[in-house]
């Protein structure tokens, strides 16, 4: 019989999962030092995430222009693809991702396979309740400290912890 960390390595692990990456935009990079290292932390995330053999993409990446009538409106294209994957990963902070958070936070079922990242510095704010909202739904939801967080990576931490819970639900379900 094989033990729970065979297991873990031959079962779980290789679960590849559909993962979206929400945050600010990454098409053109900001001059501003903070929107920078969060745009460059989604792109490692995205990249490091893939390179574990996950599909992890923006939405950015995934939403088709030139749709006509109601699939051609970007939130809902984004809502599908919320249906379809099994984590999202949004760091909060860009206008979009606000946007994004209240989707999230719409339904149980988007809740609870979203982990929200805010800045500690922003918990006394809307958009930290939108995240207790989340959270009381079944969301993963972790402050973080900017820019050290950022650049310990510990957010990708955080994310392989979230990564590793919906692997093992996905083996036992």
């Amino acid at each position: 019989m094989r033990n729970v960390k065979q297991i873990i390595e031959e079962s779980i692990s290789p679960i590849a999962l559909d993962i979206l990456v929400f945050g600010p935009q990454t098409k053109k990079m900001s001059d501003d030092e903070r929107t920078l290292a969060l745009q460059n932390k989604r792109i490692e995330i995205r990249d490091r995430l893939r390179e574990e053999g996950h599909n992890v993409f923006f939405a950015e990446e995934l939403v088709e222009e030139g749709l006509s009538g109601k699939l051609g409106n970007m939130m809902t294209q984004e809502e599908l693809l919320l249906m379809e994957c099994d984590l999202v990963v949004a760091l909060v902070e860009s206008k979009g991702t606000l946007v994004e958070l209240g989707v999230i936070t719409s339904k149980e079922s988007y809740s609870k396979k979203a982990h929200c990242f805010l800045d500690k510095d922003h918990c006394a704010g809307l958009a930290h309740q939108a995240c207790e909202n989340a959270k009381a739904k079944g969301a993963f939801y972790t402050n973080y400290k900017h820019p050290e967080d950022l650049d310990l990576c510990h957010l990708l931490g955080y994310i392989r912890d979230s990564v590793e819970e919906t692997q093992l639900a996905k083996y036992i379900s």
